[in-house]
């Protein structure tokens, strides 16, 4: 666990939707949407080496070994790879307005959002046969279903009379686990970036 710790990095990550809202007072409005967001991690592998004994009788959920464990000192045969895992977000918030100047305001978002999954690829490392197995599909240890919490900060300036540019400096922590229970790492994803979109008023 500490190796796989220590190897993994972030990836650049991506989320893109459709929000709708209602406003509900001078300051407060309420707000949810349709999106969809990509998560992941890239960790290093080695190749396999088939002459060890062990990979003759290595599975991990019907699966025969896709990669090996690297080592801390790394070597030619070691093998950057990406993990995906890709959802549908359903958000539900609240957004408030801190302040108002003359075609701006600046705002704070709260909320809550649903996760499904819908794509996967990635590879799983077993503690027990110390292989990675690749899983490109929504196997029983990826959890289908999900949910998370979010906190950011909008910067809201004014086009027209109805359509506004939105700037939203935000971060996004999953309260689910990736993994369901069959597997042995519990692991959180997050993410921290900007968001940038138009705002048109309807009414």
């Amino acid at each position: 666990e500490e190796k796989r710790n220590t190897l993994d990095k972030a990836i650049t990550a991506y989320s893109f939707g459709l929000d709708f809202g209602k406003q509900i007072g001078e300051k407060y409005s309420v707000y949810s949407g349709f999106h969809i967001a990509g998560y992941g991690e890239q960790i290093l592998v080695s190749t396999i080496n088939q002459e060890n004994p062990n990979f003759c009788y290595a599975e991990f959920h019907n699966r025969k070994p896709a990669y090996a464990a690297t080592e801390f000192t790394l070597n030619s045969k070691n093998i950057p790879f990406t993990n995906h895992y890709k959802y549908i977000e359903i958000p539900l918030g609240v957004h408030y307005t801190i302040s108002k100047f003359d075609k701006a305001k600046i705002a704070v978002d709260l909320g809550a959002y649903f996760q499904k999954v819908y794509q996967v690829n990635a590879l799983l490392y077993d503690f027990d046969t110390d292989y990675y197995y690749w899983f490109n599909d929504n196997d029983a240890i990826i959890k289908d279903k999900g949910m998370g919490i979010s906190v950011g900060a909008s910067l809201i300036q004014n086009l027209t009379e109805r359509i506004e540019l939105t700037f939203n400096p935000h971060m996004k922590f999953n309260l689910s686990s990736t993994f369901s229970d069959s597997y042995s790492v519990h692991q959180n994803q997050y993410s921290t970036g900007v968001r940038v979109g138009i705002r048109q008023q309807i009414f």
